[in-house]
């Protein structure tokens, strides 16, 4: 079943709310970039693995979120590449380990809060991160696996 068993889309705003509470990534010291990743890639293997969500696809959705929203800074910032050193490892993780379960939600289109349209947004941030002047050289090269698992997810490649 497609449709995460607690959500439905009378509660699209809630989960809207909820995901734009996060914290200023811009001031996360490097232990906790380290806890982030960790959590997240704890939860992409659970997706990944789990016969029950418990949650994990939202978080993941927070995850390629936060990816989006990076690119909504005004130009391209030390402000900017702060951002996308703290979210896109923890991003690059969800794809990596949970790809093929996230794209069969987005698939489905039954959550509010996964769709091929979406799918493709995230894409396109991923292949945005290589533009991106003074990024480190690492974050590049996560966002380039994550494309290109997502392009094979797709049958693209």
């Amino acid at each position: 079943m497609c449709v995460h068993p607690r959500v439905t889309n009378h509660h699209a705003a809630e989960i809207e709310r909820e995901a734009s509470e996060m914290p200023d990534f811009c001031e996360w010291t490097a232990a906790e970039r380290a806890k982030l990743l960790n959590v997240c890639t704890f939860g992409a293997k659970y997706l990944s693995c789990g016969q029950k969500d418990l949650g994990m696809s939202f978080h993941a959705y927070c995850s390629f979120k936060h990816l989006s929203e990076a690119f909504e800074l005004p130009g391209q910032t030390a402000k900017q590449c702060q951002y996308l050193e703290t979210v896109v490892p923890p991003a690059t993780a969800w794809i990596l380990l949970a790809g093929q379960k996230i794209y069969k939600l987005c698939e489905c289109n039954q959550t509010v809060y996964h769709s091929l349209e979406q799918w493709a947004d995230w894409e396109r941030s991923f292949d945005k991160v290589a533009a991106v002047e003074g990024l480190q050289s690492s974050v590049k090269h996560n966002a380039l696996q994550a494309w290109e698992e997502m392009y094979k997810i797709e049958g693209k490649l």
